[in-house]
């Protein structure tokens, strides 16, 4: 056999290196909204104990929240940002219009249902959302 110009060798390590490109093209979007999505671990977790927070904060964290859903657009994170906006429109501490708050339930029942609809197995979600009827 004679020698030619591209190897096996090569053209498998470049092959396996645009695969690789490849799965990091795709994959970043999915990371970047996760990454994002942790942000706001704390300030779940102060509105899930119910310690106090700011209007700031609350808005901070929605921005953050915005931000990973249009990195990534996955049901789960949809269901997430209702509970938030759920939680944070029913604080009455926050010096809110009612508006505003109508506003912000409105929005966590249209992305529960949106979340829902693509990822369906999950029942304590649905009684949130019989629950939201009922507002």
């Amino acid at each position: 056999m004679g020698s030619s110009f591209f190897s096996l060798g090569l053209l498998v390590r470049c092959l396996l290196g645009v695969g690789g490109l490849v799965v990091m093209v795709m994959c970043w979007p999915v990371a970047r909204g996760a990454w994002l999505f942790q942000k706001t671990d704390a300030f779940y977790q102060t509105v899930r104990d119910q310690k106090p927070y700011t209007l700031d904060e609350a808005r901070a964290a929605m921005a953050t929240v915005d931000a990973a859903l249009a990195a990534d657009p996955s049901p789960f994170r949809f269901v997430q940002r209702s509970e938030l906006l759920g939680a944070i429109a029913a604080t009455r501490s926050l010096n809110v219009s009612d508006e505003q708050r109508r506003a912000w339930q409105k929005q966590a029942k249209a992305d529960l249902e949106r979340g829902l609809a693509n990822a369906p197995a999950r029942t304590i979600d649905w009684m949130r959302l019989a629950i939201m009827h009922e507002w």
